[in-house]
């Protein structure tokens, strides 16, 4: 009766090059051998190499620093690049295939579908937050909103507000407010505007209102109409100066009806 079995080995090969040649040259120069090999091969009385295949490679920069790369289709299990330091420039963020180190002889490259995929880092989100104020003083609402804004820039961030939720940035964008003879006004801070459609459907501030921007209108808006940071409102990559020609294009077709 005869019995066949297979077997996956790891080999290492270990070259000491006297020239200083670009050691990411010499594993191209290994990784075209092993694509080239003809296969499958005998190698000794009964034992047949059907596949080939380069995994890993590993070397010392000349600046002293290990670094290992792993080959496509194979990678490290997540926790490799977090106990070793994923390289900066060469490591894919949904595998750990480019590692600070080289590992022990036994921990090398494995095929990606063995490998769980790493966990994507947590991604941001923006929020707004309404705050509602009625002062029975009838403070100045300016006043109102200037104390407000020194609070928003006093804030210590990062900070932690729930188990793994953190605030990372919190801007002041828009000021609204009724005026003691009844009219509405918003405001945007600085570095936010609204589109120029804005300023025509609601009419822009009298004194207030930037002439190259919409930043002031005599209304105020639904919950989720505040004012936006101005480099949202570029379209088409033409900058400010878009921006600007299309508020003062929009005045003049205005003013010739």
């Amino acid at each position: 009766m005869l019995y066949s079995s297979s077997a996956l080995v790891d080999v290492v090969i270990t070259v000491f090059d006297p020239t200083n040649t670009d050691p990411t040259r010499l594993i191209a120069q290994l990784r075209d051998a092993v694509n080239g090999s003809s296969l499958p091969s005998n190698i000794t009385n009964g034992a047949v190499l059907t596949s080939l295949n380069l995994t890993t490679g590993c070397y010392v920069t000349l600046t002293g620093e290990q670094l290992c790369q792993c080959e496509e289709q194979f990678a490290w299990s997540c926790d490799f690049c977090d106990n070793f330091g994923a390289c900066s420039g060469d490591a894919n963020p949904e595998t750990c295939d480019c590692i600070n180190a080289i590992p022990q002889v036994d921990q090398y490259c494995e095929p990606i579908s063995l490998v769980p995929p790493c966990p994507l880092p947590p991604q941001p989100i923006e929020v707004d937050v309404v705050i509602t104020v009625f002062d029975p003083n009838n403070t100045n609402p300016t006043r109102l909103i200037a104390q407000l804004r020194d609070a928003v820039n006093n804030l210590s961030l990062p900070s932690d507000i729930t188990n793994g939720t953190t605030v990372t940035g919190l801007n002041l964008t828009t000021g609204c407010y009724v005026t003691l003879t009844g009219e509405q006004l918003c405001q945007c801070e600085e570095q936010f505007a609204w589109s120029c459609d804005f300023c025509d459907n609601f009419g822009a501030c009298s004194s207030d209102a930037n002439p190259e921007i919409c930043d002031c209108i005599n209304a105020i808006p639904q919950v989720d109409q505040y004012c936006e940071p101005i480099s949202r409102l570029f379209v088409g990559g033409g900058g400010s100066s878009h921006l600007i020609q299309s508020w003062h294009n929009s005045y003049r077709n205005k003013g010739s009806t």
